[in-house]
């Protein structure tokens, strides 16, 4: 809850696609600026209440701070000044509710090692198998979610063939 609210905040400061390119920032800026108000009081309602919850629920969290580039995929609307304000909002946070702060760095496999270390955790299988079959379900959950999205779209009508074919 607590990194959500920091996403929102950094948005609510840089805008709320900073991925996109600037003319598209600025017509975002330009339409938002009314709303802008009321998002900002919004943001600082969530703040306060993801800040209760964090310090009643957690005593330690893992940060994984930015080591890898982000993934091009088209889905992200981010940019990496956005990614680098947010891990410095959420850790800023982490260390003002006074949060066990463990900062695992390294591959996935070092991070994941890492973690079951700082927590104390007992490992019950090996770190590369947990990893491998982690990344098996995310693929297979990637391509569920795709066959779901291709199966609710409707096939274009003859107008909208003739508008994308004749560019009306």
């Amino acid at each position: 809850m607590l990194n959500e609210w920091a996403y929102a905040a950094v948005r609510a400061r840089i805008g709320l696609n900073p991925g996109a390119g600037i003319p598209q920032q600025l017509v975002k800026a330009a339409v938002t600026v009314p709303s802008l108000p009321f998002l900002k009081r919004y943001v600082r309602a969530y703040g306060v209440m993801a800040r209760f919850h964090a310090r009643d629920t957690y005593t330690d969290v893992i940060h994984l701070p930015i080591e890898f580039s982000m993934n091009p995929d088209g889905h992200r609307p981010v940019s990496e000044r956005y990614r680098t304000l947010s891990d410095t909002e959420l850790l800023r946070e982490f260390t003002a509710l006074d949060l066990g702060v463990h900062v695992v760095r390294g591959t996935i496999e070092d991070r994941v090692q890492a973690a079951i270390h700082a927590l104390g955790l007992p490992q019950v299988s090996s770190v590369r198998a947990a990893v491998s079959e982690a990344r098996e379900d995310i693929a297979q959950s990637r391509e569920a979610v795709a066959q779901r999205i291709l199966a609710q779209e409707s096939p274009l009508t003859l107008r909208e063939r003739a508008a994308i074919t004749f560019r009306l």
